[in-house]
């Protein structure tokens, strides 16, 4: 059996920027609804390109998207990659709780409103888009924006609230 890493804030964060990189790029529609429609030949190179990632990729396949959906994949994910059933702690909810999480969060969320344009002009890696975000996150714009967010007195919204 593997043994399971130490979960951090940025590991969880990484698994919901992969989440929104797929949802970003390969969402389909059918109808009204929002779907996956990976073919195999994607999932196996996801698989070589990102590892345990390709797992999100795998249990959203041909699932109708929803906040809730892609909330349980994720959690899930998480537990199943990071939390030892042995020790009957949740150590996923605390970081999603936190707020550190939430800004970082609601930071990236602002990458993608302000740079959405931009970003669907071609499919980008998943590695440039993450590194894309990052040099932006040291901008002086981005730091001013998250400053904004450490004054506000935002009610943090519960693991079960957050994507």
């Amino acid at each position: 059996m593997q043994e399971k890493k130490q979960l951090t804030e940025e590991m969880v964060f990484r698994v919901f920027q992969f989440e929104y990189w797929l949802r970003f790029y390969f969402v389909e529609e059918e109808g009204k609804k929002l779907t996956f429609n990976f073919e195999e030949k994607f999932l196996d190179d996801l698989k070589e390109s990102y590892g345990e990632l390709a797992e999100l990729a795998l249990r959203l396949n041909g699932q109708y998207l929803s906040p809730e959906l892609s909330r349980r994949v994720i959690v899930e994910f998480l537990q199943e990659h990071f939390e030892k059933p042995e020790s009957k702690r949740d150590i996923v909810a605390p970081i999603l709780d936190s707020s550190s999480f939430l800004k970082k969060i609601q930071l990236f969320n602002v990458w993608l409103n302000l740079f959405e344009e931009k970003l669907e002009e071609e499919v980008l890696p998943f590695e440039v888009w993450v590194a894309n975000f990052h040099k932006w996150q040291e901008s002086e714009q981005a730091q001013k924006i998250l400053y904004s967010l450490q004054m506000k007195k935002l009610k943090t919204p519960s693991s079960k609230e957050i994507n």
